[in-house]
Formats: structure tokens, C-alpha cells, sequence
């Protein structure tokens, strides 16, 4: 919003950065073209998992023999797959796949039986997110996680840790740094720890690569056997045969800011403050000190270090770090020296739960000491990745518990009603034969999850606490019938804590201060603080609060030669204002020589979650806006542009700029919806730019149409009939009440919601 103050001196209209969400219209089903119920049911029959393939050709031999294939061989492929003669960092021909076709191999298989899959990829730069394709073997995708294969980009700090002038540290912008890289196909979701194995028949054979998401060059795809992972007590044999000996005196330290390389651009340093060990430690100014948190908690991301020994021989790594965000659980990494798993004591090294970081060795033998890794001299890279470990098992378990109560719940729903009659016995076990004992077989099977997270994490903490609960209400059930109506909407509680279970179980977040690389006989500093250090923390933040203003946002540079300068006030959090000034003093201020001096209002927000706005506009909280902006506006100490900011009051009392007088209105709103503008715009004047923009989605669920053998609505005359046959069995379809769908129907009809003239309403 450009504010009307003590001069309206901008004479170019400026986006400061301002993010952008576009509005996008209800997707297409995936199988809208489907339209008998036989064809339905076929599609939406449950696939097998990957474990069930595996057994499915459990006979099957995994020859040792390798098949290369060059990428531009293909047999077949969608029109928008390019070959390229030359491609930077890589000899021959490589091809070009969109993030839409598909590209397909025909290969002669000699030996039958499983073979692993690997790529040599280039993530071309596209819109920032993984790359993702679908592999199908012989036209069929051969099980439920080859549909969905992710491939990681790579990502690097642009540029050095900043200083701003109050001396906070400011985080460095993230840039993409594309290289090739060879990677097995692999589970995306972290359950299966080894890369996937297809079986092939003996002769001819395709492999096609179907598009998801994003762009990607190829050079080469390879069938071959993936090596077996051996023990520490093998490679250590292997030491003392080969006369590996303990280096002495070395101990190199590689703090969070030496990341080389990251997989995901989110992974940057962060500000860990309670801490008074943490390097580099200030009790007030903001230092990046730490690296991961709950940033650092999906399956498949990874950080990597380069460093340099100088010397051949034996060396202990460790971390200092903390995961405080599971209680009652740990989180799992693997280790890769120089891209590989050593041995498997690394291949899921795991962190319990603390409040403080602690100092971890990477991997223990089988006497609890911390094992050895030979390096020879010169550089090397130790890259940590987010696995799930053993709680992969638990995890696939709980998710055929979860889809076997979605099913008990529908089918009793289906007789009872999502609201039943607690007084009326229904005769369950009699009209749903066999739901009484597959209640209790459920309930025992959660109690034996919980057993089993108990065995693994040696205590019974909260995060168990969830799966005793609802094993204690299945047991209810199956033993009492008859309470079965009264418990439901419990028990519809229970299911959802389980999906929650679940998610929150997938996260494996860590926070890493520093890595120490080390001589075994080398001490490694302390990492937890003593009661003196905290206290002396807290003192020090405490005088600090009556002295440091932690509302201002520093700048990046000197300000003194700037020819221009504008207050913007910004009403969201602080993480995104200094995102903001970063991208002012990145492009902006250098671009066009105008300083921002951007200031924290934190309590310019909207309470009420209305729509968001750079200028004036509908959905802001007027009394916000009249607590804050009018009065300074009146005394003359308003800013120049607010952001996070949305009231057409201020706009009728001449408060703020009409943006459309700037010649370059036009040219700006091109980067948003036309209909984004809508709340924001009085006739032909425009007071407000958009910085979000909701829309409405439709969610269905394939397998209980499937079910009910009906088609997938295509229109709204189909849903109308479609409603009576869900009803039938108490089943609903649902719709958000309020103003906002009336007005989705409206539109859809035509009819705008005000007239030409936008003094009066077509409601009549």
C-alpha cells in the first residue's frame, strides 16, 4: 500500500518482493476419460506394494551382470524430448525430458530376474521443486512406489554470511547449483532403505520414464546390481590386513556455514538462541549458529561438507547436535563418505530426543565405542542424509492399520450414520459380519506398534502414549458391541490421531551446530552447557531487553549516498521481513538507488486472517488499520508503503495512493489475476497490489466411489445425483458454507457480484 503522507514523491510504481500465490481452477480428475464402473474399480484397485512384488517373485535370481544404456537410444518417446550433441560437464549425447511425456528404452535382458535401476541425470533449472517421474516396466507400473520417484536438485549459500548495521547476521540467499549425478531408483518416502530391485524377463524388455514434475537431462540408464553394504567388524578386518593406522594430533571442525551442497533450499542457517555453546554464541544479536531443525526432517534430504585431512589413516567423526522436537523418539541419519555408506553401523545413525545439543559419534561398534573411518589425505565430502531407519517397519504398519480402520468406520457409518443413536444396538456384529473380531485383531495389532516403539526407543513416552489409547478403545469395542454407536465419534477421533501418528512419526528433524572430523585419541569439546553458562545467558538477555530494539531490521550497507528513501512497514514476521530487506538490498536498492528503511509492525497482521494486500483493500481488520495507520497518518508519521495491509477505508478517506496513476501500473499487473485486484479496486482506480489469493479446491475419494460402483462427477447436474446415492449410505458431499461459495456459484453463472458502476449489488 502506498501511503499519502508528507510527500508522493514516487513517480514509478515498485514491487518490493511482494509473493505471489496464483489462483488456479479445480483440477482435472486424473480419470475423467473413465467412465464404466468396471473400468472404475480396475482403476482404483489398491496396488500392490513394493514388499508384494518382491514376493511375488520371490524365486526370482539377481544375476551379476550390468546392461548400459545410453539415454539417446530410446525406442519411444513424447514430442518434447530433445537430444543434445553436447552438454557441459559430460562427453557424448544427452537427452532433454520435460516435466510432462514420457521417454522409453527397449532393452535385450539376457539373464532374468532383479536388477536396480540407476540414472545419470542434470536437474536443468525449472521451478525449484524435486524432479519426480513414474517408471514402468513393459507398460505396467510394476508397484504402488514406482509411481512416484523423486530426484533431488542441489542447492548452495549465493554468497558469505552478512553483517547488517546492528550487527545481526543475515542468511545468505540460496542459489541453485545444478550437477550430474548417478542415483538408483529409490523409495522417495525413505521406507525402503535399499534401492528398488525390478524384476525383468529374459529377452526383450522397455523401460519407460513418465513425467510428473520438472525438467531433466539424461545421459545414461543402467541396469546392474547395487553392492552390499558390509559390517564395520568386515571393513575393520580389512583395516588391520591392510595395516590402517590411527592418525594422532588432528582434529578439524566444520561449522554450518562450511554446507557445500544441500537438497533442498530451506536447509540454511538458522538462529539457534537458548544455547550459550553454540559457535559462534551472542546472548542478543542474531547469529547463524546452527543448521537443520525442523527444516532438516524429510526422508531423502541431505547436507554434505568438503573437507581436507592431511594425512592417510584412521579417523572418529561426530556432530554436535540436538533433536528437541520428538519427545519420546529419535531421529535417524545416514552417512556418506565421499557418496557411500561405508558399513551399515552408519547407515541410520540415530539421535534421541534432547533439550541441548550433545555430542554424537557417527556410528558405534558392537562394544559401544565410535567407529573408525580411513581417509586418505587430500579432500573428501561427508554428506548426512534424513533417513527413516528402523521405524520404516513401524511406519508401513501403521498405514495398513490406518487404511483397515478407515474401512471399519465407512462400513459402520454406512448403518449407523456418522451420528448414531447411542441408545440403539444396531445388531452390528449380525449386519457387518466378522467386524467384531477384525475390531479386536486391530486393537492387538496397535498394542504390538506400541510395544515395538517402546523396544526401540527404550521408553514409553507421549509418542507411544497415542497408539495405547486408541488399542485401549478397539478393545472396548470388540469386547462391548453395544457401545459401539456411543464410542464412534471417538474412535473417528482416534483414526485421525493415528494419521497424525503417523506424519509426525515421518518427521525426523535435527539441528546440527558443528561436525568434528578427529584422531581417535583426540577429546572432542563439550557440548553441554553447565548451569553457570545458562545462568549467565539469561542474565545478559535480560539486561539486553531493556536496551536492544528487537522491532528494527538492519541494513545491509550504507545508506549515507542513497539519493531516495521510503518507510515501508511490513505486518508479518520477522523471518520474512528479513527476507524482504535481503531482496531490497540485493536487487532493488542497487537497481534503482532508492533505500527502504523497512520497520517490524508485527501487529499490522490481520487477527482475523483476512486477505493480505500491499496497499489498501477488502478483508484488513479496520480497527488494525485505524489503530495504527490513520493516526499516524494524521500526525504525519505514517510510512510510505505498508505491507500486509488491506482496508478500503483508508482508500475512501484519500489516506492511500491510486496505484493506476503510475505509468507502469499496467505493466506490473501483469504479474497477477486479474481478479486478484478485485477487493482492491473502486471503479477504474486501483488502491492495493496483491500479495495472496485463495481459491477452492475439490477433493473426492476414489476407492468409495469405487465401491459404490459410481462414476466420477464431472458437472454439477452429476453431483446432484450423486448426493441421493451417498446419502443412502449416510455418506456426504460437502460444501463450505458462507458467502464465498454463493459467490463461486454466481460466478460461474456469469453474474458479477456488483454492478458496472460498483455503488450497488446484483443480489437483487
Amino acid at each position: 500500500m502506498l501511503v499519502k503522507g508528507k510527500a508522493d514523491r514516487p513517480a514509478k510504481l515498485i514491487a518490493l518482493g511482494m509473493i505471489l500465490l496464483l489462483a488456479a481452477g479445480v483440477l482435472c480428475p486424473s480419470y475423467a476419460a473413465i467412465n464404466s464402473c468396471e473400468e472404475q474399480i480396475a482403476a482404483y484397485e489398491r496396488e500392490i506394494t513394493y514388499r508384494e512384488y518382491i514376493a511375488r517373485y520371490a524365486w526370482a535370481a539377481e544375476p551379476e551382470m550390468e546392461i548400459l544404456i545410453s539415454a539417446d537410444s530410446f525406442s519411444a518417446s513424447s514430442a518434447n524430448v530433445e537430444i543434445f550433441e553436447a552438454f557441459p560437464g559430460v562427453k557424448g549425447s544427452v537427452i532433454k525430458t520435460d516435466e510432462t511425456g514420457y521417454v522409453e528404452w527397449e532393452i535385450e535382458v539376457e539373464k532374468p530376474g532383479f536388477y536396480n535401476i540407476q540414472l545419470t541425470y542434470y536437474p536443468i533449472v525449472g521451478r525449484g521443486s524435486d524432479i519426480e517421474r513414474e517408471v514402468r516396466i513393459n507398460g505396467n507400473r510394476p508397484f504402488k512406489g514406482a509411481g512416484y520417484l523423486s530426484f533431488p536438485r542441489v542447492w548452495a549459500d549465493r554468497m558469505q554470511i552478512r553483517i547488517d548495521s546492528l550487527g545481526n547476521e543475515i542468511r545468505p540467499p540460496q542459489v541453485e547449483t545444478p550437477i550430474w549425478q548417478t542415483a538408483d531408483l529409490r523409495d522417495s518416502r525413505g521406507y525402503e532403505p535399499d534401492p528398488y530391485k525390478f524384476h525383468f524377463q529374459s529377452g526383450k524388455n522397455t523401460i519407460r520414464l513418465v513425467s510428473l514434475s520438472e525438467p531433466m537431462m539424461m545421459k545414461s540408464i543402467r541396469l546392474h546390481q547395487a553392492k552390499a553394504i558390509p559390517t564395520y567388524a568386515q571393513v575393520k578386518r580389512q583395516y588391520d590386513q591392510k595395516g590402517y593406522q590411527p592418525t594422532e594430533g588432528i582434529l578439524i571442525r566444520l561449522q554450518e556455514r562450511d554446507v557445500a551442497r544441500k537438497s533442498s533450499p530451506t536447509l540454511f542457517p538458522v538462529f539457534d538462541q537458548g544455547d550459550p555453546t553454540v559457535e559462534p554464541y551472542d546472548p542478543v544479536l542474531i547469529r547463524l549458529n546452527a543448521i537443520g531443525g525442523y527444516r532438516w526432517k524429510n526422508p531423502g534430504d541431505w547436507l554434505s561438507w568438503d573437507f581436507v585431512v592431511p594425512e592417510d589413516g584412521l579417523y572418529k567423526i561426530a556432530v554436535k547436535a540436538k533433536q528437541d522436537q520428538q519427545h519420546g523418539f529419535y531421529s535417524n541419519r545416514k552417512v556418506l563418505i565421499d557418496g557411500a555408506v561405508p558399513f551399515q553401523e552408519v547407515k541410520a545413525v540415530s539421535f534421541p530426543y534432547s533439550t541441548y545439543h550433545r555430542m554424537y559419534p557417527l556410528g558405534v561398534d558392537e562394544s559401544g565405542n565410535p567407529v573408525l573411518f580411513y581417509l586418505n589425505k587430500g579432500q573428501h565430502e561427508l554428506q548426512l542424509e534424513v533417513v527413516l531407519g528402523g521405524v520404516a517397519d513401524l511406519l508401513r504398519e501403521a498405514e495398513d492399520i490406518l487404511y483397515d480402520l478407515n474401512t471399519v468406520y465407512r462400513r459402520i457409518i454406512m448403518i449407523t450414520s456418522p451420528t448414531p443413536d447411542p441408545l440403539r444396538s444396531y445388531q452390528l456384529e449380525k449386519r457387518i459380519p466378522g467386524i467384531i473380531k477384525q475390531l479386536g485383531s486391530l486393537s492387538e495389532a496397535v498394542e504390538g506398534l506400541a510395544e515395538k516403539l517402546e523396544m526401540m526407543t527404550g521408553e514409553r513416552g507421549s509418542h507411544a502414549a497415542t497408539l495405547t489409547r486408541i488399542s485401549t478403545l478397539l478393545e472396548r469395542m470388540s469386547e462391548r458391541p453395544y457401545t459401539i454407536p456411543r464410542l464412534l465419534g471417538e474412535y473417528r477421533d482416534n483414526v485421525a490421531a493415528l494419521g497424525a501418528w503417523i506424519i509426525q512419526t515421518q518427521n525426523q528433524p535435527l539441528m546440527i551446530d558443528y561436525v568434528i572430523i578427529a584422531s581417535p585419541n583426540e577429546p572432542l569439546p563439550e557440548a553441554i552447557p553447565t548451569t553457570k553458562d545458562i545462568l549467565r545467558h539469561e542474565r545478559m538477555a535480560f539486561l539486553a531487553s531493556f536496551t536492544h530494539d528487537y522491532s528494527k531490521i538492519g541494513d545491509m550497507g550504507s545508506t549515507s549516498t542513497q539519493a531516495q528513501s521510503i518507510k515501508v512497514w511490513i505486518g508479518s514476521g520477522r523471518d520474512q521481513a528479513q527476507i524482504l530487506k535481503q531482496m531490497i538490498e540485493d536487487t532493488l536498492t542497487p537497481q534503482t538507488g532508492i533505500h527502504v528503511d523497512l520497520e517490524l509492525v508485527e501487529s499490522l497482521s490481520d487477527p482475523a486472517g483476512g486477505g493480505s494486500a500491499t496497499g489498501a483493500g477488502g478483508g484488513g481488520a479496520t480497527s488494525v488499520m485505524g489503530n495504527l495507520l490513520i493516526p499516524s497518518t494524521l500526525a504525519g508519521t505514517a510510512p510510505d508503503v505498508a505491507l500486509g495491509a488491506a482496508n478500503m477505508d483508508l482508500a475512501f478517506r484519500g489516506a492511500v495512493v491510486d496505484l493506476t496513476q503510475f505509468p507502469d501500473f499496467e505493466e506490473i499487473a501483469k504479474r497477477f489475476k486479474k481478479s486478484a485486484f478485485l477487493p482492491f479496486r473502486f471503479r477504474d482506480k486501483v488502491f492495493a497490489l496483491p500479495e495472496v489469493q485463495g481459491f477452492p479446491m475439490l477433493f473426492y475419494r476414489k476407492d468409495i466411489l469405487a465401491e459404490l460402483r459410481i462414476d466420477i462427477p464431472q458437472t454439477w447436474d452429476d453431483v446432484y445425483e450423486l448426493i441421493p446415492e451417498l446419502t443412502k449410505e449416510n455418506l456426504q458431499f460437502g460444501i463450505p458454507a458462507g458467502m464465498a461459495t454463493y459467490l463461486m456459484f454466481l460466478y460461474q453463472k456469469g453474474v458479477a457480484l456488483f454492478k458496472p458502476d460498483v455503488v450497488a449489488t446484483n443480489l437483487d
